[in-house]
Formats: C-alpha cells, structure tokens, sequence
C-alpha cells in the first residue's frame, strides 16, 4: 500500500506489534484484485494500491505540489466519453455530506489514451469520534465483463435471428406444398375440359386449353426451387441419436432459456436413433426454446423427455412402426386453444408479425410430419404448454414389439395390375376436396370403382370391413393423427397382396421411408395411369 511506512516490516505471528498489524492490513490491501484509493478531507489522495494503479496506468505522488486529487487517473469520463472536471467526481460529494455512493460506473482515462470501464463504490472514513475524516473509493476493471455481456446478447440475437430465419425458410415448403396442390387442381380441371374438347372436336378451344396448361407447366420449377429451397438433401439425413444430441445440446439450449428457467432432461431412449437431418432437428429444439422462454418471463421450468412407444398413438393402434416420443413440456402461462390454432396454421406467418412461438411450433409441426411423425400440441392458459413429437424408427433401430394388427384378409381373387383397361376397386385418401372430386372422376372415368376419404382414419374404417380391393391410394399428409404411409402401413398389414401408391408434392426420402411407390404432384392423369400399372 501506497504510503504505508510499514510495508517493509516482516510480520512476527508469535507477537502482534501493532505496526506488524498495521504492515499485515496493508498487504492485505495490496493484494486485493480492486483498486482502493484514500483521499483525505481536501479531497488529496494520500494511499493506494497496487491494482489502483495498475487500472490507473501510472502512479500519481502522494506528497508535494504535484499530488493527485479526487483520483489517481489522467482523466475520468463518463460512459458516453465526456470528460469530468475535477469537481464533479463523485468523490467530492462524499466528501461533502458524508453519503456513500454505490454502482457507480465511469471510465478511466490512462497516460496512454487507454480507457477503462470500471464500477466503483465510494464511503466516508471515520475515526473514533464519528468525525469523517476522509473516503475511501473502491473500483474494479469491468470490461471484460461488460464484453461478456455484450456478446451473450449478440449470440442472443443470433440465436433467435438465425431459428427465424431457419423456421421461415423450411415453412417456405409448407406454402409450396399448397401452391402446389393449387396448381395440380388447376391442371387437372384444365385436362378435363381439354379431353372433353377433343371428343367434341373443338380444336380451337384445345389450343387455348394447351396455352394454359404450357403456363401452369412454368410454375412446377418455381415451386420445386421453394422446396429445394426449404428440404434437405437425401445425403444430409443420417441416423440421429437424439438423447445424445439433447445432452450435447444442453449447454446452449439453457442458454437460450436463461438464468430464470431450468432445463430437465429425463431420457430413456440412449441407444435408439432417428433418420434425420441432424441441424434442422438442433433449429427445432432452439426453436422451442425460444417458444418456452417467451411464455416464461418470471422464469420456471422445462422438461424434455425421450422413451420408446410401438404404439404410441390410440387412434392408429394398427399401426407397427416403431417411434421415439420426444416432449418438451413448460411450467409457462400457457395458450389458449385460439392461440394453439394460430401458433399451428402456417398461414398465419404472412398475416402479421413474425412471432418465434408461431415460428417455432409450426417449424416443429413441419419437421415431425417431414418424419413422417405426429405432431401434438397442448396447452392450457396459466397450467403450461406440452409439446410431443412421435418420431418414426426403422424397425432395424427399435425394439420389435408384437401388435396386433386384426386378422388379415386376402383380397378376393386379387387382380394383376397389368392394365388400367380392367376396373380396379380403389380406396383414395385425399383431404383436399377439390384433388380428390378431381382425381376420383379421372379415376371412374376410366372405369374404376372408387371409395373415396379425406382422412386417414375414416379409410382404416373401410380397410377393417370386408370390402374387396385391389389398390389403395393415399396423399402423404393427411389431417389427423394418421399420415399416408400409416394408412398404407395398415393397409397392407391387412390385406395381403393389396397395391399401393402414395402420392405427395414432398421429396419421396421425407414422406414415405422407401417404403412405398411414390408419384409426385402435380402430376397428369398419363402419369397416374403409368404409376399405377408399374405398382
């Protein structure tokens, strides 16, 4: 310390001097990893030390005409960069009125031009009469932590910038998928009117028919550049295990979370793994952190849980995929079943501004139903929200467990689908209504017999009956809790021999697992027919 005339003296524990006691608090004071500064009544410094002037950046004298005031610095400026005269250092009101002050940030200007930002707090001295004799400033380095600070802040807002992004560029396909049903209705209806042309002989009417149908065929690039665009490549997908990739992710989602709000991981699934595309699978998670968090500003908890299900959903007990359930569930104040529709309808997005829960639970929709997953939302207000995803499983990547599955039934002398010149029994899945009125008259004018649904569980009600059939055909996503590849599943766990065509404006590795003959819309009715003779 500074001005101590002790500080060489050697302190003799066996026998406590008091300038040994005095040397020891000096020390004391050296060592300490703050600056402490003491003025006196005039406001002259007359101690201090070493990290003092270390945060100074020189070592101002403590005698003579050239002794320092107030402060041991060059200069002290305000945060903004403003320099302080001398008599608006605070130390001076102290000094003053004997209050202490608290908190109180500034910077410190060195020799160099170096400047410094630093917390100080300043108290009167006493000596034993109560008489203030002096203060005594403390202060201490704070930029590294204010840079700390600023760059959690900026990986902050990176964080939700870069899920937001990342949500609206893969709800981009969600928007593409419905255009593309529009376009497929528009050219189907097209090729309706131009077949009737031509039994009619109307050529004139069928060149206008064909310009029309030639613009449409422009738009199919468009939309396969948005779902380019929003998927990933079959090589991005690999298997995932997901406990592993939860605990890795740990660190980063309590992070987004927030110092308020614990993250709880109870996983049961460590050796069970998931084709996936691992970094859209960390957007959704961050996402849903992002969700949680917003509905927690007081802070509280969130549970994310993995197991193994066979069956995991009671409407499709048919079902024999194997799944990983994943949960995340929030002690926040919960949503309002107004507020979980539009949190879940994609639309919503274009209508006002973009929210991260929307974002996040229509991203995590999307992702489970890519999976050929489900997807279930529940909420209530000042209860919490409870997010679940069922994750399809290879059969090779999940324990096999016995389902039953009803008696199976084999199709009355199941017919070779060798022409479509031989009326087939077909059983079509399709909750457009317009797709499906279209595809089923393209179908019965061939001469088909055809029962048509819009939604996966009414056709499993068919498929549980004795009503022969030869093919089934069914969209890939489907309202509900059934999916197209679940309806084919069941379908043809119980009719032996039955033929199948999925068909979907999705990439076939995201709907159908290569399980199943795919045809991508928009398509023509030529291509339906060819299709269906190769299943």
């Amino acid at each position: 310390m500074v001005s101590s005339p002790l500080s060489n003296t050697p302190f003799d524990q066996t026998n406590y001097r008091p300038e040994q006691v005095s040397w020891f608090s000096s020390h004391l004071i050296d060592t300490m990893p703050v600056g402490v500064c003491v003025c006196d009544m005039d406001g002259f410094v007359v101690a201090y030390n070493k990290q003092a002037v270390t945060l100074w950046g020189q070592a101002p004298p403590v005698a003579g005409p050239e002794r320092a005031k107030y402060c041991g610095s060059k200069n002290i400026c305000r945060l903004d960069g403003a320099l302080l005269r001398r008599e608006e250092f605070p130390v001076v009101d102290v000094l003053a009125d004997g209050q202490p002050k608290r908190d109180l940030q500034f910077l410190i200007e060195q020799p160099s031009g170096a400047r410094v930002t630093a917390v100080a707090n300043i108290n009167p001295i006493l000596d034993a009469h109560e008489t203030q004799i002096g203060a005594v400033v403390c202060f201490q380095d704070i930029s590294f932590k204010l840079r700390y600070e600023q760059q959690q802040l900026e990986l902050t807002r990176s964080l939700q910038h870069g899920a937001k992004l990342a949500a609206i560029t893969h709800m981009s396909a969600e928007w593409a998928h419905d255009f593309n049903n529009l376009l497929h209705g528009v050219r189907w209806e097209l090729d309706l009117i131009r077949r009737r042309l031509v039994r009619t002989g109307d050529t004139g009417s069928c060149q206008h028919v064909d310009l029309a149908l030639q613009e449409i065929a422009k738009g199919k690039p468009f939309v396969q550049r948005l779902l380019t665009l929003a998927r990933e490549s079959s090589s991005d997908h690999a298997l995932c295990p997901v406990d592993s990739t939860l605990v890795s992710l740990a660190d980063l989602m309590q992070h987004v979370l927030g110092p308020t709000i614990r993250l709880t991981l109870d996983l049961k699934a460590p050796d069970a793994a998931v084709q996936m595309n691992r970094s859209v699978f960390e957007d959704v998670l961050m996402n849903l952190c992002l969700c949680t968090r917003d509905t927690m500003p007081n802070g509280g908890e969130v549970v994310m849980t993995s197991y193994l299900d066979g069956t995991p959903r009671e409407t499709s007990p048919d079902s024999s995929t194997p799944y990983l359930v994943l949960s995340v569930r929030d002690t926040g104040r919960g949503m309002s079943h107004e507020q979980v529709q539009r949190a879940l309808d994609p639309s919503s997005l274009t209508k006002q501004a973009c929210d991260s829960s929307i974002l996040g639970f229509a991203m995590a929709k999307r992702f489970t139903t890519l999976s050929g997953g489900t997807f279930d939302l529940h909420s209530q207000s000042g209860v919490g929200t409870n997010v679940t995803m069922f994750l399809p499983m290879d059969d090779a990547l999940a324990p096999r467990q016995s389902i039953d599955h009803g008696p199976a039934v084999v199709s009355e002398q199941p017919r070779p689908i060798t022409s479509l010149n031989k009326c087939l029994r077909i059983l079509l899945v399709e909750d457009d209504r317009t797709i499906q009125q279209e595809l089923a008259d393209m179908l019965r004018m061939g001469g088909h017999e055809v029962f048509a649904f819009a939604s996966g569980e009414d056709a499993v009600d068919l498929l549980r009956t004795e009503q022969p059939l030869d093919l089934v055909i069914s969209d890939h996503a489907l309202p509900g809790s059934l999916q197209g590849s679940d309806v084919l599943d069941i379908a043809t766990n119980r009719r032996l021999g039955l033929k199948t065509l999925l068909i979907t404006g999705l990439p076939p590795h995201h709907s159908t697992r290569k399980r199943y003959p795919v045809l991508i819309k928009p398509f023509t009715f030529e291509e339906l027919e060819q299709a269906i003779l190769t299943t």
